[in-house]
Order: structure tokens, then sequence, then C-alpha cells
């Protein structure tokens, strides 16, 4: 089957529809495969993050990307390495994260992504892990042909351990 009768258009301009459609799924293609990178660094954190892994963690990110962690905001690449290679290294021995669910919305070179959010902490000291969840919300910006997170927001939802959850 010919691209135009696959678009129902004939001509170039079912042409350009087709090549407009490809390159969506592509965008959204390459911003899944950036969330889930994201989530594998950072799954390393603990003692096991090293100075490749923060420099690839920083690589998904734009220059002057914005974290929105509730609690905390942080700008910059030097704000990720703070978070990341620092204050979560030294208050967390282990991570893990599952990203369900995206909606992945793709305006020219911008995108904003949803994903829900089930994650385990153990934190220093403990032995029991943490059930966290939440909504990440992505803004992503192409950069010479690479999509990267420009700001990154974290909506928490319940977190404790499994039997004390509740609705909140």
């Amino acid at each position: 089957m010919t691209a135009a009768a696959m678009t129902g258009d004939a001509g170039i301009g079912g042409t350009e529809q087709l090549a407009a459609r490809l390159d969506r799924l592509e965008a959204v293609e390459a911003i899944l495969k950036v969330k889930h990178r994201y989530g594998e660094l950072v799954d390393r954190l603990a003692d096991r993050i090293d100075q490749n892994d923060l420099d690839a963690l920083c690589a998904l990110f734009t220059v002057d990307a914005e974290i929105d962690f509730a609690s905390m905001q942080l700008s910059g690449r030097q704000g990720i390495v703070d978070l990341y290679g620092g204050q979560m290294q030294e208050s967390l021995s282990w991570l893990w994260h599952s990203f369900h669910s995206p909606i992945v919305d793709i305006d020219g070179d911008r995108a904003l992504g949803r994903w829900t959010l089930q994650g385990m902490t153990i934190a220093r000291g403990a032995t029991r892990p943490d059930t966290m969840y939440g909504r990440y919300v992505d803004e992503l910006m192409r950069v010479d042909g690479r999509w990267q997170i420009s700001r990154l927001q974290l909506v928490l939802g319940p977190a404790g351990p499994q039997p004390d959850l509740q609705k909140g």
C-alpha cells in the first residue's frame, strides 16, 4: 500500500501529512526514551551513581531546566547535580521509579509529557521501603535535534509504608 493510499490523500499534500505524522510519532518515541533514561539514571542514585551517570542525567535536561519537587525548586544543571548527586544520594540508599500511562502532546519543537508515578525508596538507615505515588508533568524542547526536559514537576500523592497509605 502506498503512503498516499494509507493517508487517504494523493500527491504532495498526502506525503507532507504522512511526514508530519511520522515526525510526531518519532518525537513521542524519543520523549518516552528520555523519561525511561531519566528513571534509569535516578534509580542509580544511592551509592552506585558516578560522574558519568550525572553527566548523562544532566544531558537529558536543557541548560536552564527547572525542577519543581513541591518542597524544593531548582534550576540549571548545577541544581540537577546538587539534587541528584548530592541531596538525594545522601538521604536515600535505594530508589525505584515506575512510570505509567504516558500522555505526550507535541507542538513543533515543544512537548508536554504527563506520567503516573509509582516509586519506592529506602531512606539511609531504614530497612523497609516506602512507596510513593504521584504525577510527573514534564515540559520538553527539541534542541539540536534531541528532546530534552526543560521543566520537570513532580506532584506527589500519598507516600509511606504500603500498609499505612491512606487516601489523601
